[in-house]
């Protein structure tokens, strides 16, 4: 007997052109403190960036745009990406 349940896509809804304006955005964003001449640029991931000072409070927080500050960092060591260590302000490693 015939199924047509088997025969329909059960996949992810997934739009591609709004998932690739998100990151770009975001790489945009981003781009201000990489190529920024008033930042110190220590290390910068897909989704992070470390830089040598303080972010004004008007670009951290939860609103759209705005960055969470995850930590504020004492010592670090980049050997290579993804390859760094820490200690935070607080005493984390």
């Amino acid at each position: 007997m015939y199924d047509e349940s088997k025969d329909l896509y059960h996949g992810l809804d997934v739009n591609i052109a709004i998932a690739a304006a998100v990151t770009a955005g975001g790489r945009l964003w981003m781009a201000q403190f990489k190529n920024n001449p008033n930042y110190k640029l220590y290390y910068s991931d897909t989704d992070s960036i470390i830089i040598d000072k303080p972010l004004s409070d008007d670009k951290i927080g939860n609103n759209l745009g705005q960055v969470k500050l995850e930590c504020t960092i004492k010592k670090a060591v980049f050997l290579a990406p993804k390859v760094y260590g820490l200690i935070t302000k607080d005493g984390k490693e």
